[in-house]
């Protein structure tokens, strides 16, 4: 099939160029409409169950709402972990499904499952689902800037234009509001008033309710038309509000709000405070849809903004401080740079070795056209434009070239060696050429695609990093033959014309064949020193290898820093806003700063459960150029740690879009974390303190923070059921006492156009400052007298969990670090090993390692299951080649020759192995394998017609001529090897020189390639021949 498709593109070349040029014109639209991103996104499949109840603790919320939905939910289908954190007023249920669950059917089940459970929780409470987006949505951050109004002004700005204007946008799911206060109107109630009267609370927020409504009367019918009868009573202004009548005093004179108390324009309770290093801030979070494009997102958010700001307020402007443009175009950038710079080293190395300017271009075109394909289809299967996926071509583009130089130099030794005489002698030529080999290049590159099989088994974080990669190296090497088959012959038919130079007319090829027939020849000679030697330095590089440390993936530079620190649990709003201040006043006095705005609590957003001793502050960075001369960025993140001394502030550090990701896979916020697991939060929280201390003084361990949860203090005020029925005391009406006079009840809303403003009632503050005031409020009984609630209920001080998490149901506490100075495996080791030495659990308490590490364990498990099983089928796939166990077995035997190299070369430069290194690997494989494949059939040729010689002349081949053979084999076809061979170890060089954005993470995988193919390419070079020739010798001359 393969023979006659080459056949029919060859016949038909008019047809071949058309089908090309559209597969380009094609190909360059399909680019254009690409996604490009950052990163791939690695986010967990999740969906959020956000669920409000004002004003109750974290133990009520657990107890009647998260516990309940956990536990329902976890049947549902696909379901891996559910994560539950009960905060004041709130609970956030996050419901992680396995990958291969679809997003919308996994927020389709969650919405089914709560309609059921929605009967098991207070009445009143409605759960809802967060956004349909990811956790890594967070693209665009932004601040409302004027000099003259308010935080409340602007927050309202915020809440009623801006937010609606920028929902609107293609692409974002939410756009959530964060900083300054929510507009509220307050009725705020004098007790000693109330007392005088005789009026209740619970008759207060009756009359207020029922005073603000609108009413129909329906219609009433004129005869030719019909009128709407409207009853306005919706409250237009804080008059309205305090001119409610609420009863009579005695001489019938009607009492109003007014004279029990008065109505003023507050804020609400909050919990998410933003500023940046001056003062406090109001701003929004754009939180964008699943599987959108997010650089055009973020052009249609700016383009969005330049509309609107000109009907906002005079004065107020908005002012982005995380925009994730620059890091998208700074990672697409370096890879861009790489890929046009590997495909110009490609063109030079190609130049020097054929020094002939139109065979050149033939490998180069086809080169081209197996990149332009690989964009198709990465637009065909949804593959965004990301470090990975471009990386993905980067690593293929030295093996893309190959199968074109094979087709294209071997027709060119064959017009070489036989000048045609006219075209159709040309064409015969070139076909029997491109027919020679197509099938040896089939089962190469198919070996190479096989060979990345291992990556696609990855699963978790891991595999979403490294499919992108490992899908784009599949579609260049269907590229590559779909260009080297389909188009190379037709391109050598046109180009390969004129003055053909043979090899030792080439200065470079001269060079190196000079050096190598005396090297080769002495390997031939010395058959055992040659094979003793490679062995010995792969048992040599084997044992470096066990020195060499290892961690789950470098750390991806952002080009900016996210600090995370921790304060108590129980901090006070005050108190939250001074330390996000007086953190962000020290950070901003470093010159490498830019901009500094940070956030204590969180945005109104599913997608942010931070409580409010949670703070997150981005630090953007200037230019490099503009830093202190010997300034790193670890350098500064060490300053900025020294510099930050607060008590009972704990610091950490990390960037924007990883510490979202450790967040979301493991609810981590730091590489490594240690989950303590039992059923009482206190004792939880001991432990957590306890394994902190210890591992504080484990090597390489940095910013150990147990994560407080307890330290809240509670104000329980039981209701005496005997006491109340004794004075005739309604639960009810001291219930809602109870809400009103020390929270404030929320009794309805008012309408002033769009805006919508909640309306309290509450005690004055005064009233509500200790335990004294809250046991003298007063109760209407049935008996038309007051009764205080302290004579109807026990009140009481007690200490409590500011926040409970839990996963699948299970209480859960944690101790975080990351680790400096040392790999993560040995890490984590140690620590086990002092742990178990040190740490005495209670009965019915267990603790579980989690992060980075258990990421990187399943990956390693994972590979070393999938890797053998892979190459077994490359050893199935080669005999199936060769139906020959010795030359499977010479082809396999290049695999140790490359890992030579990339053990030396990960021993000394230092790096650790990761997934990344492992991906390295796993790509060497395949490139060995087809360099080994390659000499093969040069060797296999020269090889065949030595045997026809000596059949003719009716004798046996001898050792000497099979030496020969093999001597012409390798040395004469020395230019193709060396060819694929520069163009895949040169090729590589940008990427490993790289500095860019995304650098840090194909630099490991680069410096394996490089090095592996180096050290397999120079010594494939000596033994693959040896071994050849010692098996034909076997074959040919002992074996007879």
């Amino acid at each position: 099939m393969i023979n006659e498709l080459i056949k029919i593109f060859l016949h038909n070349r008019f047809v071949t160029l058309m089908v090309f040029i559209a597969l380009t014109i094609v190909s360059v639209i399909a680019i254009q409409n690409t996604p490009i991103d950052a990163l791939p996104d690695l986010s967990e499949n999740q969906v959020i169950v956000m669920t409000q109840w004002t004003g109750q603790n974290p133990q009520n919320i657990e107890d009647q709402i998260t516990f309940p939905l956990t536990v329902n939910l976890q049947g549902l289908a696909g379901v891996k972990d559910v994560r539950g954190m009960s905060q004041l007023g709130i609970s956030m249920v996050t419901v992680i499904f396995e990958d291969n669950v679809d997003k919308y059917f996994a927020r389709d089940r969650v919405a089914e499952r709560l309609n059921t459970v929605r009967n098991q929780l207070p009445f009143g409470v409605t759960p809802v689902l967060g956004p349909d987006a990811s956790g890594l949505g967070h693209v665009y951050l932004y601040t409302l800037e004027s000099d003259v109004h308010t935080l409340t002004e602007l927050r309202s700005i915020q809440d009623f234009t801006v937010r609606y204007a920028l929902q609107s946008v293609k692409g974002v799911a939410e756009v959530a509001s964060v900083g300054g206060y929510v507009k509220t109107f307050q009725v705020v109630i004098d007790p000693l008033k109330l007392e005088k009267f005789g009026i209740s609370l619970v008759q207060i927020v009756s009359e207020i309710k029922n005073g603000n409504n609108n009413v129909s009367g329906e219609v009433i019918d004129t005869g030719a038309r019909e009128i709407a009868i409207q009853g306005v009573g919706f409250f237009k202004n804080i008059k309205d509000m305090a001119s409610v009548v609420v009863g009579k005093k005695p001489n019938g004179t009607p009492i109003v709000v007014s004279d029990i108390g008065f109505v003023r324009e507050s804020g609400m309770s909050r919990r998410g405070i933003l500023a940046d290093h001056e003062e406090e801030k109001v701003g929004g979070f754009i939180v964008m849809r699943y599987e959108q494009n997010p650089l055009k997102v973020i052009e249609a958010i700016k383009a969005k903004i330049i509309e609107i700001e000109p009907s906002l307020p005079e004065g107020v402007t908005i002012k982005s401080f995380y925009d994730r443009t620059a890091l998208i175009q700074g990672a697409v950038s370096t890879l861009s740079e790489i890929l046009v710079e590997e495909l110009i080293i490609t063109a030079i190395v190609l130049g020097l070795f054929l020094m002939h300017v139109r065979a050149t271009l033939i490998t180069c075109i086809a080169l081209v056209v197996g990149v332009l394909v690989t964009f198709l289809c990465m637009y065909i299967f949804n593959i965004p434009s990301n470090i990975m996926s471009l990386g993905g071509i980067g690593v293929a583009i030295g093996t893309m070239v190959d199968a074109a130089i094979v087709i294209s130099e071997n027709a060119y030794d064959k017009l070489l060696q036989k000048k045609p005489k006219n075209n159709t002698e040309r064409l015969k030529i070139v076909m029997d050429a491109s027919l020679e080999v197509g099938g040896p290049i089939v089962f190469a590159i198919f070996i190479i695609i096989i060979s990345f099989i291992p990556i696609f088994a990855l699963t978790g974080m891991e595999g979403k990093l490294f499919h992108p990669l490992a899908w784009t190296n599949v579609f260049s090497m269907v590229g590559t033959l779909v260009a080297a088959l389909l188009l190379v012959p037709t391109l050598c038919y046109w180009f390969l014309r004129g003055k053909l130079k043979r090899d030792d007319e080439i200065p470079v090829n001269l060079f190196f064949m000079n050096q190598y027939k005396p090297l080769l020849k002495k390997a031939l000679h010395y058959k055992k020193t040659t094979v003793g030697l490679a062995l010995s330095l792969f048992i040599i590089a084997s044992m470096f290898s066990t020195q060499i440390g290892s961690e789950f993936m470098p750390p991806l530079e952002e080009g900016a820093i996210f600090y995370m620190p921790m304060t108590l649990p129980d901090v006070s709003e005050r108190r939250a806003q001074e330390i996000l201040l007086e953190t962000n006043r020290i950070i901003a006095t470093f010159p490498e700063v830019q901009q500094v705005v940070g956030k204590a609590g969180r945005a109104n957003t599913a997608t942010d459960p931070a409580p409010l001793a949670m703070l997150e502050t981005f630090i953007t960075l200037k230019p490099k150029d503009e830093w202190r001369e010997g300034m790193t960025k670890n350098k500064l993140v060490s300053q900025i740690n020294k510099a930050i001394r607060i008590d009972n502030v704990w610091n950490g550090f990390t960037q924007p879009i990883i510490g979202r990701i450790d967040m979301i896979s493991t609810g981590i916020r730091a590489q490594i974390g240690i989950k303590i697991f039992g059923d009482d939060s206190l004792k939880i929280e001991k432990i957590a303190l306890e394994i902190e201390e210890i591992m504080e003084n484990v090597r390489g361990a940095s910013g150990v923070a147990a994560i407080r949860t307890t330290g809240l203090r509670y104000l329980n005020i039981n209701l005496d059921s005997d006491k109340l029925a004794f004075l005739g005391v309604k639960r009810g009406d001291a219930l809602s006492t109870i809400a009103a006079g020390v929270a404030g009840q929320k009794v309805g809303t008012t309408i002033q156009g769009r805006e919508q403003y909640a309306i309290e009632v509450r005690l004055a503050h005064d009233y509500r400052e200790s335990v004294e005031d809250m046991k003298a409020l007063k109760i209407p009984s049935i008996y038309g007298s007051h009764v205080t609630l302290g004579s109807v209920a026990h009140i009481s001080l007690e200490d409590g969990p500011a926040v409970i998490n839990s996963e699948n149901g299970m209480i859960r506490g944690a101790v975080q670090m990351n680790v400096v100075g040392k790999d993560l495996m040995s890490f984590v080791e140690e620590g086990r090993q002092i742990l178990d030495e040190k740490l005495e659990l209670p009965s019915g308490y267990r603790i579980e390692w989690a992060g980075q590490y258990t990421n990187q364990l399943a990956a390693k498990k994972k590979l070393q299951t999938i890797v053998p099983a892979v190459l077994l089928l490359i050893l199935f796939v080669l005999y199936v080649t060769y139906k020959d166990l010795g030359m499977v077995a010479i082809v396999t035997l290049t695999i140790p020759l490359g890992l030579i190299g990339g053990f030396f070369a990960l021993f000394f430069t230092g790096t650790n192995f990761s997934v990344a290194v492992a991906v390295g690997f796993i790509a060497l494989f395949g490139n060995v394998v087809e360099t080994g494949m390659v000499i093969l059939v040069y060797l296999q040729q020269e090889v065949i017609a030595k045997l026809q010689e000596a059949k003719q002349a009716a004798r046996h081949i001898t050792s000497l001529e099979i030496e020969e053979a093999v001597m012409s084999g390798a040395t004469r076809r020395m230019r193709p090897v060396l060819m694929t061979a520069f163009t895949s170890i040169i090729g590589l060089i940008p990427m490993l020189m790289a500095t860019g954005v995304g650098a840090e993470v194909t630099k490991p995988l680069a410096l394996v390639l490089v090095f592996g193919l180096i050290s397999s390419i120079a010594m494939t070079l000596l033994v693959v021949p040896v071994l050849f020739t010692a098996l034909r010798e076997w074959q040919y001359i002992y074996k007879t």
